[in-house]
């Protein structure tokens, strides 16, 4: 007799995103996503397959309905520069709710990424990539407004948002309390000046 699913794959790999998001994929056991998603080890393979298998559809779902969707609505909020501060203000709001902070999956992904294949490498880069274009794009239409200098380099003032906003969630991790995460974002957003 054909197997036969008898759950919502999305669903399952929803809950099993959470529990990457929140142990990281060395850390997270089959038994982790099965308690977590509720199903079967054997039909959670035959659906998804396996554990890295898993991971990648989770990461790739966080990147999809997450990352993707987050950066679409703040673009569209205002001005360029509306749009960029209100992307710091998230990440700060984020980084500073330590009950709650977990980070971003697909930075916290890049920090571990010599464990990871050649997969999850490319699609973790080619979101940071995502990411330092959106402020690139943003900067550069900023300028077309006249509301962010024309001496404003976009490329390398994109990178270096990129890298705050990466700083800011490696910092949130450790000891750092919110006044420093608020004052490397406000140096970062001098740049735009």
């Amino acid at each position: 007799m054909p197997w036969k699913k008898n759950f919502d794959v999305e669903e399952a790999v929803e809950s099993a995103m959470e529990v990457f998001w929140e142990k990281g994929f060395e850390s997270t056991t089959i038994t982790d996503i099965t308690e977590a998603t509720g199903v079967q080890r054997q039909s959670l393979y035959n659906a998804v397959g396996d554990k890295r298998k898993i991971f990648l559809r989770s990461l790739m779902k966080y990147d999809t309905e997450r990352r993707r969707s987050t950066l679409a609505s703040i673009e569209s909020l205002g001005t360029p520069l509306e749009s960029i501060h209100a992307f710091f203000a998230r990440a700060i709001e984020q980084s500073t709710d330590c009950a709650n902070y977990r980070g971003c999956f697909l930075v916290n992904t890049a920090l571990r990424l010599q464990d990871h294949d050649d997969e999850v490498r490319d699609l973790v880069s080619a979101a940071l990539e995502d990411l330092r274009a959106f402020f690139k794009r943003l900067i550069d239409h900023g300028k077309v407004r006249g509301e962010i200098p024309s001496t404003v380099d976009a490329p390398s003032t994109a990178s270096a948002l990129l890298a705050a906003i990466f700083g800011m969630g490696v910092m949130a991790r450790g000891s750092c309390g919110d006044d420093v995460i608020r004052q490397a974002a406000d140096r970062a957003l001098s740049l735009l000046a």
